[in-house]
């Protein structure tokens, strides 16, 4: 379930340290949702092109932000990305990122997790959007944590040289 009117359409959006989240959306033009600082905003491109790009604005393509995942986290899944860390920019999926229902979830949400039942958690945001994902409250939990451990790991790398 989503909730927060009024949705905007914003054809030029780009990720940026404002943004909460990106959701599927299954409608005939808009493939994605997107949760701002700002209000909530429907996107023509798929979550996963969105990510791409700003992975690309941030320096790097998703395979090198990828990389760095899987280096961090050997042997893990549903790894978090370091999107573009010089704005510090981290999301993390929460299922495959190559599924279509994936959903990215920024760092800059800061979210509230609500227990709706085994399979649902409510995500409650900042400026008091929220949205709902087919995921656990003990996943979303364990995604916040890893998101935590890659921004320390990948600030760490630099401030200690």
């Amino acid at each position: 379930m989503i909730e927060f009117e009024p949705w905007s359409i914003d054809e030029d959006y780009g990720v940026t340290p404002r943004t909460y989240a990106i959701a599927t959306y299954d409608h005939i033009t808009y493939q994605s949702i997107v949760f701002d600082e700002d209000g909530v905003f429907l996107q023509k491109r798929t979550p996963f092109q969105l990510i791409k790009e700003a992975c690309l604005y941030g320096g790097s393509n998703f395979k090198g932000r990828l990389g760095y995942s899987k280096f961090t986290f050997p042997n893990k899944k549903k790894l978090p990305i370091a999107v573009d860390p010089l704005y510090s920019i981290f999301a993390y999926p929460t299922i495959g990122f190559e599924l279509r229902d994936c959903f990215w979830i920024f760092a800059s949400a800061n979210p509230y997790y609500v227990k709706i039942d085994p399979r649902n958690t409510r995500l409650i945001f900042p400026n008091k959007s929220h949205l709902d994902v087919p995921i656990s409250h003990t996943t979303c939990l364990k995604q916040q944590m890893m998101l935590s451990q890659l921004i320390v790991t990948h600030s760490k790398r630099f401030y200690d040289q």
